[in-house]
């Protein structure tokens, strides 16, 4: 019966209830559409990371965990190594450049990433082959890089990269197509680590080494629940380093923690304000049905003191 009602109801009310409708898919789209925001804006800074086949990540001491200030010297890599309970680690390299498109296509901003092969760091490719070569030059490229500029294996890129106060530019050929693995906003490409030192930008090109600086050190554990008490290890065996785990790394970026609290501040409010909005629909309907008193009738009103008066009247004759 309440069902039969309640149909009847909106049914009488038809128009309104449209409306209303509206607003609540309005306001469920907004909801949505902020959600995916925060959550497209947080992927994009940390999709890297997030799928890093690491359990820590080891940065230079006092710089935040802060991947571009922190700078480590190759042979604390191999003291990483050493460490009992560690599987496995390898240096990482970030940078950027320019992707260089021809037929009047724009350029392609991208994270220039370099990687030891065979070591944490490396993304499996989805299609083609990983790189085998150190000295090798060939890359691994994102997949919204090969979507975009409809790039496939075998073929070769040319990026940009600024040596000193010159623009070199240099060509790779592709030999594999990694998953989405923005870093910074920006997709990613893939090279040997020495690839990566020669070709990323630098202030004075005649720099160059054999053992390469690196930014950060990935690390992968033959036991992942210990991970609080070998970073503690790290740190104690390994001078002048801070190790954290991958979580930690990707939420200290500059600034993703103030833009994901503006974010959540939105998604807040909009609930708030969806909330507020229903309930007040509804409070306006619950009164609409509530029985008012009779508005009084003055003619009824006259005769009932006409009557009063009299009444009085007669108690005082009696009297």
């Amino acid at each position: 019966m309440s069902i039969y009602l309640s149909l009847k109801e909106v049914w009488r009310n038809k128009g309104r209830f449209f409306l209303f409708s509206m607003v609540i898919a309005l306001i469920a789209v907004l909801v949505l559409f902020t959600a995916g925001l925060g959550e497209g804006l947080a992927s994009a800074n940390k999709e890297y990371l997030e799928k890093l086949d690491a359990t820590l990540l080891v940065f230079q001491e006092g710089t935040g965990y802060s991947t571009i200030a922190s700078r480590l010297d190759y042979q604390k890599v191999k003291r990483v190594q050493r460490v009992d309970g560690v599987a496995d680690a390898g240096p990482i390299g970030f940078s950027n450049l320019e992707i260089v498109l021809g037929d009047g296509l724009a350029s392609i901003d991208a994270s220039f990433i370099g990687v030891e092969l065979g070591k944490p760091g490396l993304p499996a490719p989805i299609i083609g082959e990983t790189i085998r070569s150190r000295q090798s030059k060939v890359v691994m490229i994102d997949q919204r890089i090969a979507e975009s500029a409809n790039i496939g294996i075998g073929d070769y890129i040319t990026v940009k990269s600024t040596q000193g106060t010159e623009d070199k530019f240099y060509d790779l050929r592709v030999t594999g197509i990694t998953d989405g693995q923005q870093y910074f906003f920006q997709p990613s490409i893939f090279v040997s680590l020495a690839i990566w030192d020669k070709y990323r930008p630098k202030a004075d090109a005649s720099v160059s080494s054999s053992r390469p600086v690196t930014n950060v050190i990935a690390v992968e554990l033959d036991d992942p629940t210990a991970m609080i008490s070998m970073a503690s290890i790290i740190e104690s065996v390994v001078k002048d380093v801070e190790t954290t785990d991958i979580k930690t790394a990707y939420e200290s970026a500059p600034g993703y923690s103030a833009q994901q609290s503006t974010l959540n501040t939105m998604k807040g409010f909009t609930f708030l304000i969806g909330v507020l909005v229903i309930g007040g629909f509804f409070q306006i309907q619950t009164l609409q049905k509530v029985t008012c008193p009779p508005k009084p009738d003055p003619s009824r009103m006259l005769q009932i003191r006409k009557k009063e008066i009299g009444n009085a009247q007669k108690t005082t004759l009696f009297n």
